[in-house]
């Protein structure tokens, strides 16, 4: 029985000690996985009857919902100033396009066919924006009174960040593309992310100027133009404790990570979320001194091996030498050959030769995953 128990406690060991390679190289690589992102491809613009006395505006776009999901709920918020009543539209381009679209009162959504293209007109630009269904939506804004725009430069705002006076009114939906690429490897998220956003405040279409008068057909027939002053602001709303690797452009904060500007952005950002990153960082240093008292034991166990191995079959070259000694026989004295046992020889030595290494590779480890640690909390007390 107790033979039994022995039997299976070492067998555990040596699947525990095994088990400990491919623990250690998936913590490792977790640790380590970087995002497959790729550019935001859609657009969120606004432009307004050219006809009309122009006004100006901001466009606010946030995440509502959970930024990991394959298509984010999200919030526009136009806030317009000016003087008298305003018409203008929200148009979203490709990717950018929303589902389960909510809007205020003052917003409808247009329906049936219809194209936009620039003055003159060209029909490329006019068969990429449109039509509606499948390329581009367009949500129509109608204010029969706008509050008046703030004394000051740039329509009330000195700085792209300081408060907007104005109307608001507001989509939210689901964005039909993803914001947030998260780094993972064999079905576990790591550490590493990448948050790209849609174009804000122009349209992601290539020409050589899309600041002119835009003409369109159908239920959006007209002539518009952007507003003269349009502000974007993207606020990302991540987490406390995501770290800003790099932005482009530059944020106006990373608290909460804030983009601001007097023109168009489609920000991208690298961030690494500091409590997954502890959290593999922890798991890389106990699988690795997991990996070393393993490769310890299994030292051990190829040494006994091959002791009883040599042992079993004998060779001649690794006997080691008889000791003679005499002992006592009735009144004299007779010589007593010792023999040493074939493969005995060494595997004290073997022993601790196993064990040293799998200490060192345990405190390797160790050691790594300490300055690993306190790597990462040195960048986020920099950053905040």
């Amino acid at each position: 029985m107790r033979a039994g128990l022995r039997a299976i406690a070492y067998w555990a060991f040596i699947v525990a000690s095994l088990a400990s390679v491919p623990a250690f190289l998936v913590a490792s690589m977790v640790g380590d996985a970087t995002p497959e992102w790729q550019p935001y491809a859609g657009s969120v613009n606004f432009i307004e009857n050219s006809t009309d006395s122009l006004h100006s505006v901001k466009i606010e776009a946030s995440i509502i919902g959970d930024p990991k999901a394959a298509e984010p709920r999200m919030s526009y918020r136009a806030v317009v100033c000016g003087k008298g009543s305003f018409s203008g539209f929200l148009v979203f381009r490709g990717a950018a396009r929303l589902r389960g679209a909510e809007y205020s009162p003052e917003i409808t959504q247009l329906g049936g066919a219809w194209s936009l293209g620039l003055v003159p007109s060209d029909s490329k630009i006019m068969d990429r924006i449109g039509p509606s269904s499948q390329v581009a939506q367009a949500f129509k804004l109608s204010i029969s009174e706008t509050a008046p725009c703030a004394p000051g430069t740039s329509g009330g705002a000195a700085q792209p960040s300081d408060p907007w006076v104005g109307t608001p009114v507001e989509v939210d939906g689901n964005s039909m593309g993803r914001i947030l690429y998260v780094g993972h490897r064999v079905g576990l998220e790591g550490p590493k992310e990448v948050e790209t956003w849609p174009l804000i405040g122009a349209f992601d279409v290539p020409s050589q100027s899309m600041l002119g008068e835009f003409e369109g057909s159908g239920v959006l027939a007209g002539k518009y133009m952007r507003p003269p002053i349009l502000l974007t602001q993207v606020d990302a709303n991540i987490p406390f404790g995501t770290h800003v690797d790099s932005a482009r452009p530059e944020p106006s904060s990373t608290a909460g990570l804030t983009w601001d500007s007097f023109s168009s952005t489609g920000p991208v950002a690298e961030l690494t979320n500091e409590d997954v990153a502890t959290r593999w960082q922890d798991w890389t240093v106990f699988t690795s001194i997991w990996f070393g008292v393993g490769a310890a034991f299994l030292g051990a166990v190829v040494f006994e091996w091959a002791r009883l191995r040599n042992k079993e079959q004998g060779s001649p070259n690794e006997e080691a030498p008889d000791v003679v000694r005499e002992e006592a026989c009735g009144e004299g004295l007779i010589p007593i050959r010792v023999v040493t046992p074939v493969g005995e020889q060494g595997s004290g030595f073997g022993y601790t030769a196993a064990a040293s290494a799998g200490l060192v590779v345990a405190a390797f480890g160790f050691a790594l995953g300490r300055r690993m640690s306190r790597s990462s909390r040195a960048g986020q007390k920099q950053t905040g």
